[in-house]
């Protein structure tokens, strides 16, 4: 579809339309966005559990401008952070850039929902499988019917006026970039 019917209001291509639109990738149990049900969640463990390798590893990358959002992609691709377990089994997935979602109000800024209704926001971390070597080969072969090329970590994102810096300093920088894209 073109730039101008995709969208997440108002568009021709909205979200709650996707599953008729798309039966074969947006109306199934691996869809996105999804509506979170919280009446029908249940508890679940892996063994071994999902975990990320050298999480504290630094690297260097770049805030960008999409027309859609902002994403942060590293400039090069660190092996020595890999996602793997939980229902990814022992397959590892390098990490390839996180985005943001949100909107002009509090409650209109999330993907996907909670209960049918949107959060304030929402930021996405989006690994892809190691034998790929990179984002854009992932994405290519998700395209060409690997459903697992991907793997994405979701996490809504509420905004309390009342918390310690503690508590939100780790989103400064991308507030930062917000600021310097947005003037520019």
């Amino acid at each position: 579809c073109s730039a101008e019917e995709y969208g997440y209001v108002l568009k021709t291509m909205s979200p709650n339309k996707w599953p008729k639109l798309c039966p074969n990738t947006c109306s199934g149990e691996r869809q996105s966005p999804i509506d979170i049900k919280t009446d029908y969640t249940m508890y679940t463990t892996w063994d071994p559990p999902l975990g990320i390798t050298s999480i504290d590893a630094t690297m260097e990358g770049a805030f960008k401008n999409d027309g859609k959002t902002i994403k942060w992609s590293p400039k090069e691709v660190n092996p020595d952070l890999v996602l793997k377990g939980g229902p990814l089994g022992d397959v590892p997935y390098l990490f390839g850039q996180f985005h943001l979602h949100w909107g002009s109000e509090d409650s209109k800024g999330s993907e996907h929902t909670l209960d049918g209704k949107q959060q304030q926001a929402e930021i996405h971390f989006v690994w892809f499988k190691e034998e790929y070597g990179d984002l854009g080969a992932a994405v290519d072969a998700g395209f060409a019917g690997d459903g697992d090329a991907l793997a994405v970590i979701g996490l809504f994102i509420y905004f309390d006026p009342d918390a310690c810096d503690e508590d939100v300093e780790w989103f400064a920088p991308i507030e930062d970039a917000a600021r310097v894209i947005c003037e520019a």
